[in-house]
């Protein structure tokens, strides 16, 4: 099982998006199907402060979902949600940086306050 070390790494194998939770699953999408890999620190590091960037609220609020993202293995729909892709770099349109975003419903700020309160239960 090859061990990815960063989002970018990862989006590089899937040369597609991904999502939140299929990283945090440890599967994504390859040319030859779903894989399984195992998530580096750092991979777990970066995906998490990402998450929670994304999802924002209160600092005690993103301490907490920072910690269940991090030492859990949460299942949630909002996770789905959050979008990983590459994106061209405004200053240089030739290179291309990630992009992490929250992918709205109906109700953003209700969604968002959902999948707060939800990973903090975990």
């Amino acid at each position: 099982m090859q061990t990815l070390k960063s989002i970018k790494h990862a989006l590089q194998l899937s040369k597609t998006q991904l999502t939140a939770q299929n990283l945090l699953r440890g599967t994504i999408r390859t040319a030859n199907g779903y894989e399984n890999f195992k998530l580096s620190t750092e991979l777990k590091e970066e995906l998490t402060k990402s998450i929670v960037l994304v999802l924002g609220g209160r600092e005690k609020t993103k301490e907490q979902v920072y910690n269940v993202v991090k030492f859990r293995k949460p299942q949630h729909w909002g996770l789905s949600r959050i979008i990983i892709s590459f994106r061209k770099d405004a200053k240089d349109k030739r290179k291309k940086i990630v992009s992490v975003s929250y992918c709205a419903g109906q109700d953003e700020i209700t969604e968002l306050n959902q999948i707060r309160t939800e990973l903090k239960k975990m």
